[in-house]
């Protein structure tokens, strides 16, 4: 007797994801009875709480506390408070608005105190994607004190290669917390700017930009 597989979409139905799991040998369902379910983010409580053993959901509990760039800035704040900066510098100076507007707004008075020509800020939307709404400004007008935005000091200085801006992403798939077991996939993807890296000043920001004028290579 054949084992069956089965696999639930839930809300929403990509074509790539479906070929997938019917390529390798899985069969689409509709009933309660799937061994893996696929959904877009976090699922509700009621989603974990009866799982089998033979059952499994693509995204953990709360995972937006990682994804969306509000609560990821508020964890790592948390982190840094709990066991130092210094192991988990790993972000600039970040805010979010607007329940951190008062604090941002005195680290601005401060850096344009000591380093005017360093003002620089970052703007992106809580839960945005694909460079949607981000914007740099050295001028805290343009900054809506009552939006859902992370605003973070702008790295003036980046590391660039051959002058192009660039970020790298390497996929990783987690299946367990306890134990923490991790499988990092052998390839990855780099992403370059399509124009050279030129430093902000006053003169040369004119509003929002978006980053997707990128260009990725494999």
């Amino acid at each position: 007797m054949s084992l069956v597989l089965l696999f639930k979409l839930l809300k929403w139905d990509i074509k790539l994801i479906r070929s997938i799991f019917m390529n390798n040998g899985f069969s689409a369902t509709d009933s309660h009875d799937w061994n893996c379910l696929w959904i877009n983010s976090s699922g509700k409580s009621y989603l974990y709480e009866n799982l089998n053993r033979y059952q499994k959901i693509n995204h953990f509990p709360h995972s937006y506390e990682l994804t969306r760039k509000d609560r990821l800035a508020y964890n790592i704040g948390k982190m840094q408070a709990r066991y130092g900066g210094y192991d988990f510098d790993i972000s600039p100076e970040t805010f979010v608005l607007p329940d951190q507007f008062d604090e941002f707004y005195e680290a601005y008075k401060l850096l344009g105190q000591e380093c005017p020509d360093k003002n620089m800020w970052i703007i992106k939307p809580a839960a945005g994607a694909r460079g949607k709404g981000i914007y740099v400004t050295s001028d805290i007008d343009d900054i809506d004190e009552d939006s859902s935005n992370v605003v973070s000091r702008y790295i003036s200085n980046p590391l660039l290669i051959n002058g192009f801006k660039f970020d790298l992403r390497i996929y990783v798939c987690v299946t367990s917390y306890e134990p923490l077991r991790v499988y990092v996939y052998k390839e990855g993807l780099v992403r370059f700017a399509s124009e050279q890296y030129e430093d902000f000043t006053e003169e040369n920001v004119q509003g929002s930009y978006e980053d997707d004028d990128e260009v990725s290579f494999k």
